[in-house]
């Protein structure tokens, strides 16, 4: 393979099976949030990529992030990440992660 093929686009969305949408809110200090977030968020990829029915999971490199306008100080930055695995259902293997995961989003 040569340099063509590093340059080659990722077809995330043909790629993956299945797919979380997570999408934060949070006033001022949205890069600390949302960077605590960002590792929350790796945790629980690679917890769930224990899973033996899971066979890749893939977090999309860059959050989308939208400020609600001029006035508001709030903005909010969303994530999606992609699951491949065998059998159906792949949302029920994951629940207790998932839980798991938002539980810790509260907490802090």
């Amino acid at each position: 393979k040569g340099w063509d093929s590093l340059f080659k686009p990722f077809l995330f969305y043909r790629e993956y099976d299945s797919f979380i949408k997570i999408t934060a809110t949070c006033e001022y200090e949205s890069s600390f949030w949302f960077g605590c977030l960002e590792s929350k968020l790796r945790h629980f990829k690679e917890k769930i990529e224990l899973s033996p029915k899971i066979h890749s999971a893939r977090i999309w490199p860059k959050g989308y992030t939208r400020s609600s306008g001029e006035v508001s100080t709030w903005t909010s930055q969303t994530w999606f990440i992609g699951f491949l695995g065998s059998g159906s259902h792949i949302e029920h293997m994951i629940h207790e992660d998932f839980l798991t995961l938002k539980e810790r989003c509260y907490s802090d």
